[in-house]
C-alpha cells in the first residue's frame, strides 16, 4: 500500500524584499519535495519576490494584494473579534479545508500567525516562525490589536521558532506565561554557493561603487528607522576629523525613509562621502569588494546581511543586538566587532578596524569558516524536516 504524501503549508503575507521574506524563498527554494508537497498562502499576495518562488510550490492566495474586501476582513477581526470573513477567506483559498495538511507554518510574526491561529487544522503540526526580537521592538503586536489576543494566537501553536537563541529569550520574557510552549532555535539558510556566484556576475557600478584607496564602507538594508542609517551620515561627518584617508559610505536599500537620509546628508554637507545607491536584487559584488560591512540597527534579530557577509569574508562591524552578537560572538576570537549605539561608540569601532586591518581580516577569514558550515542549507532544512514531523 503506497503511503500518502506529506503536505505542508506556509503561511505569510506579500513577498515584500525584507529578510524574512527571503529566507522564505530560500527554504523553499532548498526544499526536497520528495519529502512532502508545499502549498505557499499568501494572506495577501504581491510583492517583489512573488516570481522567486519555485514553480513546483502550490499557489494559494486569499486576496491578490490589498484591497478594501481584506481591509474590512481584517478590521472585523483585529477590532471587533468577528473572524468569520477572515476565517472563511483562509479556507476558501486551501480549497475550504486546511485538514488535508500534515504541519501548517506561519513564517512571520503578526498577520500571518493571527490568520494561522484562526484555521489551524487540530491533527497537523502548527509552527510559527519568529523572526524579530518581540520584547525590544513588538511591531507586530498593533496587527493583533491586543497582547493577549498575540498571546492566544501563539497558545495555539505546537512550536515556535524563534531565529537566534536571543529572539527565544525574547519571546520568553514577553509571554512568561507561556512557559510550557515549545520553543525552537532554528538559524536562517544562508547558500554560500549561490551568493559567492551572484558577487562574481555582479556589476560593481552602483552608484557609490569602490573607488582605488578609498576605505569601503557599506551598508545594506531597508531604509526605516529599525536600520537607523542616520548614524552612518553622523559617522560620515566625523570621520574627516579622525583620520587622513579619504573613505566612502555606500547605503544599498530603499524605503520609506529615503527622502529624509539624503535631507540630512545635504543638511550636514557630506554627500561626497555618503551614496544612497538603492535597491539592489544582487548587492553581493559590491558587498564583497567592500572593506567594512556595517550594520547599525537599534535591533536585529538574525541579520541576514550581517551573515552574507560573513560568507562572502567582509569585515563586519555591528551594533551590539541581539542576532549580531550571537554570530559574530564576544569571546576570545570574535568573527567580527561589536559596538554599543551611540554615535561615539560607532566611530571608535570604524577606526578600530582601520587601525588594524590585518587583524579585521583575521576575523573575516574565521567568519567565513564559521558561516560556511552554521548555515549550510541542507543542514538547516534537515532540522526544519524534522521539527515538521516529514
Amino acid at each position: 500500500m503506497a503511503h500518502k504524501r506529506k503536505k505542508v503549508l506556509f503561511i505569510t503575507g506579500p513577498l515584500n524584499g525584507g529578510g524574512a521574506e527571503r529566507v522564505l524563498v530560500d527554504v523553499l527554494r532548498h526544499w526536497d519535495h520528495r519529502r512532502a508537497d508545499v502549498d505557499l498562502l499568501q494572506v495577501v499576495g504581491g510583492g517583489i519576490l512573488d516570481t522567486q518562488v519555485p514553480k513546483w510550490v502550490g499557489r494559494l492566495r486569499a486576496w491578490p494584494k490589498y484591497c478594501r474586501g481584506f481591509s474590512l476582513a481584517y478590521n472585523l477581526s483585529r477590532s471587533l473579534h468577528l473572524h468569520g470573513p477572515l476565517r472563511h477567506r483562509l479556507r476558501r483559498a486551501c480549497g475550504g479545508s486546511l485538514d488535508g495538511y500534515d504541519a501548517v507554518v506561519s513564517f512571520l510574526e503578526g498577520l500571518p500567525l493571527l490568520c494561522h491561529a484562526l484555521v489551524a487544522p487540530r491533527d497537523a503540526v502548527n509552527v510559527s516562525w519568529v523572526h524579530s526580537d518581540i520584547y525590544t521592538a513588538p511591531y507586530e503586536l498593533a496587527q493583533f490589536g491586543s497582547e493577549e489576543r498575540e498571546r492566544r494566537a501563539y497558545a495555539a501553536m505546537d512550536v515556535v521558532v524563534g531565529v537566534s537563541d536571543g529572539v527565544v529569550k525574547a519571546f520568553r520574557r514577553r509571554f512568561p506565561s507561556l512557559e510550557s510552549l515549545k520553543l525552537r532555535t532554528i538559524y536562517n539558510p544562508v547558500d554560500a554557493e549561490a551568493i559567492c556566484k551572484q558577487a562574481a556576475a555582479a556589476p560593481l557600478d552602483l552608484e557609490g561603487g569602490h573607488r582605488d584607496g578609498v576605505f569601503d564602507i557599506v551598508a545594506v538594508g531597508r531604509l526605516t528607522d529599525q536600520k537607523r542609517f542616520d548614524r552612518l551620515v553622523r559617522l560620515a561627518r566625523a570621520l574627516p576629523g579622525r583620520i587622513s584617508r579619504p573613505f566612502h559610505i555606500t547605503i544599498i536599500g530603499d524605503g520609506e525613509l529615503r527622502d529624509d537620509l539624503q535631507r540630512q546628508i545635504d543638511a550636514v554637507g557630506v554627500g561626497e562621502n555618503v551614496t544612497l545607491a538603492g535597491y539592489a536584487a544582487n548587492p553581493y559584488g559590491r558587498m564583497a569588494d567592500a572593506d567594512l560591512l556595517v550594520s547599525c540597527s537599534y535591533w536585529e534579530s538574525f541579520s541576514l546581511v550581517v551573515a552574507e557577509a560573513m560568507v562572502l569574508g567582509v569585515p563586519v562591524l555591528a551594533t551590539r543586538t541581539a542576532g549580531p552578537s550571537e554570530l559574530i560572538g564576544e569571546g576570545a576570537n570574535p568573527r567580527g566587532l561589536l559596538c554599543g549605539h551611540t554615535d561615539e561608540d560607532i566611530l571608535a569601532g570604524v577606526l578600530a578596524v582601520m587601525d588594524d586591518y590585518d587583524a579585521a581580516r583575521r576575523r573575516a577569514d574565521e567568519a567565513h569558516r564559521y558561516a560556511l558550515t552554521t548555515f549550510a542549507p541542507r543542514a538547516i532544512l534537515s532540522r526544519i524536516y524534522n521539527l515538521l514531523e516529514i
